[in-house]
């Protein structure tokens, strides 16, 4: 049995000790939560975020998801049945797509 934690970036997540829940379970991140963490796989779907996360050098050294990635920066197309939806979303869809069998928001 796998499990996945989808974390935003906001107050919300304040204080979770990110490095433990990590050992528990595959972490999907959303937009900034980069900055101050690396999760498993990120994912941004608003364009300035996801540009600014691939000229950082980010998506090339780390699993990144974005709905147009630049050329040979390594980031990830997200699958087109998720595409029309926003960061937390999508990075559901990509968690239940790797057979996770509890997914914690």
């Amino acid at each position: 049995m796998t499990v996945a934690f989808v974390l935003g970036n906001g107050v919300s997540r304040s204080g979770l000790p990110l490095e433990q829940i990590q050992k528990l379970g595959k972490i999907y991140g959303c937009n900034a939560l980069y900055r101050e963490f690396t999760p498993d796989v990120l994912v941004a779907t608003d364009r300035a975020i996801a540009q600014r996360i691939q000229e950082t050098g980010y998506s090339a050294k780390n699993k990144f998801y974005t709905r147009k990635p630049l050329a040979d920066m390594g980031a990830l197309k997200l699958a087109q049945p998720y595409y029309g939806y926003s960061s937390g979303p999508n990075a559901v869809g990509l968690a239940a797509h790797d057979q996770h069998h509890h997914i914690y928001l």
